[in-house]
C-alpha cells in the first residue's frame, strides 16, 4: 500500500511539473527550423534570395505579433518530426516552431512553411509557394510573397488575423478548378517535380493551396498518375475562375492485341490477329501474329487460294516521346506462309506503321513490301520473288 501511494505521489508530481513546464512555454515566441535542399545546384543569382528567407519569415511573424527566437536551426535532412520540433520548442521555452523548407530542383525554387504547436503537439497550419511561376520579379518580390505566405499561415491558424492585401493589378491568388475523366490524376504546377495542386477525385479538382501568380501570365502545369505517361498543359491566361479540362493521360503499356485486315497485291485479303510484348513501354516491342488470307483468280500462279501466315518481328516508335498519341513505327521481321503441304518464307526488311493512341486502345495502320525469301517450293509461283505492297488497318487493345 505504501509503495502504491508513493508511486501515485511521484506520478502526480511529474504530471504537475509537466503541466507547469508546458505552461512556461512563451505563447508569443517561436523558433525557426530552416532547411534548404539542392544548394549545390542553386544558381548563384538565387542564393542570396534563398539565404534571406529565414530572416524574411522572422520579420513577417514579428510584424504579426509572434517573436522568433534566433539563431535559426539549419536542418539539411528536413527532420521536421513532431518529437524533434517539440524538443526544440521546449529547449527554447517557446510554444511555436516555424518550419521553413526550400528546395531548388529542375529550375524551380519552392518554399514550404509549417506552424507547429508544442502545446497541442501538432502542426496547426501549412502554406506553400514556388517560383519562377510565382509572381516573383513580375512586380512582387520574394519578400512580398514570403510576407503574404506568412500572413496566410497565421490566418489558417487563427481566422481573427486579418488577411494580407496585395496589389490586384499585377497578381492573382485564386483556387483553380480542373476537370479530368480519370480519377487519381495529380495536378502539379511546373514539371513532374513541381508543387502539387491536388489530386482529381470524382472527375474534378479545386486546388486546396492558393498560390500567388502574375496576373494574365501563362502558367504551365503537369498531370501525372502512376502507370500513365504524364501530360503537360498550359493555362494561357494564368490562374482564373474559369475551369480547365485535362485531357486523358495515356497508359504505359507492356502488352497488346492487334486485330487488322490486310489487303495484298491486287486481290488478296486477310484477317490478322497480333500479340505485342513491349520491352520498353510504348516504344520497343516484339510481335507475333497469325493471319488467314485468300487469293483471287487474278493471281493464277497460286497453287491454292487459301493460305495461312505466321509472322514474327520487332518494331520501334520513331517519335521522341512515347506519350504522344500519334506514333510512327518502323520494324523488321519475317513470316512463314503455308497451304496444305506447300510453304514459303517471306522477309520484311522494313515495315512502317502509323498509330493514333487513346488511353487503352489505338487505331493502327501498317505498310510493308515482303520479299519471297525461299520460293523454290513454288507456293506463289516460280516467277514470284516480290509480293507487292501490303496495307493493313485495324485496332489495338492495350494493357
Amino acid at each position: 500500500m505504501k509503495k502504491f501511494l508513493f508511486f501515485v505521489c511521484i506520478l502526480a508530481f511529474a504530471l504537475s511539473q509537466s503541466g507547469v513546464y508546458t505552461q512556461e512555454l512563451d505563447n508569443d515566441s517561436a523558433v525557426i527550423v530552416y532547411s534548404h535542399h539542392g544548394e549545390e545546384n542553386t544558381p548563384p543569382e538565387l542564393r542570396p534570395e534563398v539565404e534571406k528567407t529565414a530572416y524574411i519569415v522572422d520579420a513577417a511573424f514579428w510584424n504579426r505579433g509572434i517573436q522568433v527566437q534566433v539563431p535559426y536551426i539549419n536542418d539539411k535532412t528536413e527532420n521536421f518530426s513532431s518529437e524533434e520540433l517539440k524538443r526544440l520548442c521546449v529547449e527554447n521555452g517557446v510554444r511555436w516552431a516555424i518550419t521553413v523548407w526550400t528546395v531548388y530542383s529542375g529550375g524551380r525554387l519552392s518554399w514550404r512553411f509549417g506552424m507547429f504547436d508544442a502545446v497541442e503537439n501538432r502542426t496547426r497550419a501549412s502554406e506553400t509557394f514556388f517560383t519562377p511561376l510565382m509572381a516573383v520579379g513580375g512586380g512582387v518580390s520574394i519578400d512580398d510573397t514570403v510576407e503574404i505566405s506568412a500572413a496566410r499561415l497565421l490566418q489558417k491558424y487563427d481566422k481573427s488575423f486579418p488577411a494580407m492585401e496585395f496589389n490586384q493589378d499585377f497578381a492573382v491568388s485564386v483556387p483553380q478548378r480542373f476537370f479530368c475523366v480519370q480519377d487519381g490524376v495529380e495536378i502539379r504546377y511546373g514539371g513532374e517535380n513541381g508543387v502539387s495542386a491536388g489530386v482529381v477525385k470524382n472527375g474534378e479538382l479545386t486546388t486546396d493551396s492558393v498560390f500567388l501568380f502574375v496576373k494574365n501570365a501563362t502558367v504551365f502545369g503537369t498531370a501525372t498518375k502512376e502507370g500513365y505517361w504524364s501530360r503537360s498543359f498550359t493555362l494561357p491566361n494564368g490562374v482564373t475562375d474559369e475551369p480547365f479540362t485535362i485531357k486523358p493521360l495515356l497508359a504505359k503499356n507492356r502488352q497488346s492485341f492487334v486485330l487488322t485486315t490486310e489487303l495484298r497485291d491486287l486481290a488478296t485479303y486477310s484477317a490478322v490477329v497480333e500479340y505485342r510484348f513491349f520491352l520498353y513501354p510504348d516504344r520497343w516491342f516484339l510481335k507475333l501474329d497469325y493471319g488467314m488470307w485468300n487469293a483471287s483468280d487474278a493471281l493464277s500462279s497460286f497453287k491454292d487460294k487459301a493460305h495461312g501466315e505466321l509472322r514474327f518481328g520487332t518494331g520501334l516508335s520513331l517519335l521522341p516521346k512515347n506519350r504522344w498519341p500519334l506514333r510512327i513505327i518502323a520494324g523488321t521481321g519475317a513470316s512463314l506462309v503455308f497451304s496444305d503441304t506447300q510453304y514459303d518464307i517471306l522477309a520484311d526488311p522494313l515495315w512502317l506503321g502509323l498509330e493514333y493512341h487513346f488511353s487503352r486502345w489505338a487505331l493502327v495502320g501498317e505498310f510493308r513490301s515482303p520479299k519471297v525469301f525461299w520460293y523454290e517450293r513454288d507456293t506463289f509461283g516460280e516467277d514470284r520473288t516480290d509480293f507487292g505492297m501490303c496495307v493493313s488497318f485495324g485496332a489495338m487493345i492495350k494493357w
